[in-house]
Formats: structure tokens, sequence, C-alpha cells
């Protein structure tokens, strides 16, 4: 009910409404203040901010495929790790950045560290979760 709640207030109180494209109150909160940040605070206009967020695409598909590569010869202790730094990388580096940024000094790799977080992480829970069932439950526990 609270998602819901501050979806609604950030709905009537966002200047930009256009900013909310997502189906999901949680997600569009996020994208909601990520979106009006980089508008307001670095001055970005919205083609470019668009293109801010394009390194996300590439290095999610990029890290998705070495990922299958890499989490059978590194434990999953080691990749969480990993994806916890990135996490921590990632706010840090927009928290700390000056008013007009160098994009390659902060944006870049805000960007990178932040989807090398997601996917390392979602990709060790998926298999510590898949591998924690039976083998005929596996496929369940996938979907989920």
């Amino acid at each position: 009910m609270e998602d819901w709640v501050s979806f609604y207030c950030t709905l009537r109180t966002s200047e930009h409404p256009r900013h909310l494209v997502s189906a999901s109150p949680r997600t569009s909160l996020s994208g909601v203040l990520i979106l009006d940040s980089m508008d307001s605070t670095l001055q970005g206009s919205p083609l470019q901010i668009v293109a801010w967020f394009s390194p996300m695409c590439v290095g999610g598909i990029i890290i998705a495929a070495a990922g299958g590569f890499v989490l059978h010869l590194l434990s999953g202790t080691i990749l969480m790790l990993i994806a916890g730094v990135s996490w921590i990388i990632a706010p840090l580096l927009f928290a700390i950045m000056p008013a007009n940024p160098p994009y390659w000094a902060f944006v870049f790799p805000a960007m990178i560290t932040g989807t090398i977080g997601i996917d390392i992480s979602f990709n060790i829970t998926n298999i510590f979760i898949t591998t924690g069932l039976p083998k005929r439950q596996q496929g369940l526990a996938g979907a989920m």
C-alpha cells in the first residue's frame, strides 16, 4: 500500500510526469527520482539522459553473456562481493560528482558499475535459489 501512496504522491508532485514509464510503483518512483535528478542537477536534455543510460543496456548484454563463462570459475561469494562493491560505487559516484561532471569520469563508470551490480547479483541469486531445491522443482525456482 505504501508503494502506491508514494507513487501517487510522486505522480502528483512531479514537474516532469513524462518520466513515468514503468507500471511498477517502486520502479516508477526510483525512475522518476533518477531521471528528475539527472534533469535538474546535471542539466541534461531528455535525449542526452537517454544516451547516458545506453551503457547500461550494452553493458548488461555483455555482462550477461560473459557471466555464463565466469560463473563456474569463481565462487558465488567472490562474485557477490564484486556485485556489492559495484552497488556501492555506482551511487557514490553520483553523490560526489560536481555540478557539471565530465561524462567519462562520473556518469559512465556509475552506469557500468550499476549494471555489474545488477547483473551479477541477479545471476548469483538465481543460481542459489535453483540449486537449493530438488531437480524436479528447479524450473519452478527459476521462474520465480
